[in-house]
């Protein structure tokens, strides 16, 4: 018999966002359903509210543990670190008796906003949490070594990504060096900033305000209109002040586009060594800057890169930990 698979996050599986965007993988990974069935839950399916006093999304317990009952599922996998949505799902599903993965998607405390009031979420409330799963699953070196910490069962498994590598040079912008996100604090923007006026060509792919009037700025555009910017790029940057992975660094690399990332962009952790990628010191413009010129125009290893994020590969690690749950 089928085994049934139910994630849970506070936001239901989309292309936009990380947590979201890895469900989405997840649900698309297994929808042929030979093996297991994945189904979710999210606060498009549970009464919720927001509580301001905390800033976070709150589930009725009610129908949450209801929900996990009516599924029928035999493991719920947990998506969310800073959440109480995720405190929520793992307390309902423990008592329910159902086997636990957790997935959180973790942030060091100094990268959330209120680093003090993230410290005393997690020791209060999810810490002691952690000792009841059955495994959970990291992206990267530093969450690894983390929960190793309260956990022993942590297995640790890239994010992937649906498209095809690119296969051979693309026909670029010279001088064309690409943004894709939040153009805010976290993600870096102050970098790009810093580049001299008129010295290259600069295209934002975000919904935010930029402040730069040289800069070109796509909102709203389509997947396909985003894979052609990667591909007329000669550069990519990601100069965020912490991503626990990085999904446009891969992107960029599928489609054979160097990239420039901070150091505490994590999907270093899996590339470190491969052409075309440089890291940098967040906060250090002069470096990001020194970044740009040695790598724009480079050539990517796509091969490495491939065989690092291999769809099969970690399909296979997946499953096995559907099954062995």
């Amino acid at each position: 018999m089928k085994k049934c698979i139910l994630l849970i996050s506070e936001n239901g599986p989309d292309r936009v966002g990380g947590i979201e965007r890895h469900c989405f993988n997840i649900m698309e990974m297994f929808e042929s359903g030979e093996e297991v069935e994945i189904k979710s839950v999210s606060k498009s399916d549970i009464r919720h509210s927001y509580w301001n006093f905390i800033g976070k999304t709150v589930f009725s317990f009610s129908d949450l543990k209801n929900a996990i009952s009516n599924s029928r599922c035999d493991v719920v996998h947990v998506h969310g670190f800073a959440s109480v949505v995720a405190v929520q799902s793992l307390i309902a599903a423990r008592k329910l008796k159902k086997k636990l993965i957790f997935t959180a998607h973790y942030h060091p405390f100094e990268t959330l906003d209120n680093p003090r009031a993230g410290k005393i979420f997690f020791y209060l409330l999810l810490k002691p949490l952690l000792k009841s799963i059955s495994m959970i699953l990291t992206i990267n070196n530093q969450d690894t070594e983390f929960f190793k910490k309260y956990n022993q069962h942590v297995r640790m498994i890239p994010h992937w990504i649906n498209i095809p590598f690119s296969k051979g040079m693309q026909r670029r912008t010279e001088n064309m060096i690409l943004f894709v996100g939040r153009a805010d604090a976290n993600k870096g923007i102050d970098h790009l900033y810093s580049i001299p006026e008129g010295k290259y060509e600069i295209h934002c792919v975000t919904g935010s305000h930029i402040s730069r009037k040289d800069f070109v700025v796509h909102s709203s555009i389509t997947d396909q209109e985003l894979h052609l910017l990667y591909e007329r790029a000669s550069l990519v940057v990601v100069p965020s002040r912490y991503e626990a992975f990085s999904y446009v660094a891969l992107e960029s690399l599928a489609h054979g586009t160097p990239i420039v990332i901070s150091r505490n962009v994590q999907i270093k952790d899996y590339v470190d060594g491969c052409r075309g990628i440089s890291t940098f010191t967040y906060g250090d413009y002069k470096a990001f800057n020194t970044a740009i010129e040695n790598t724009i125009n480079a050539a990517v290893d796509t091969e490495a890169v491939a065989a690092v994020f291999d769809k099969s590969i970690i399909r296979s690690k997946l499953l096995n930990i559907y099954l062995e749950a």
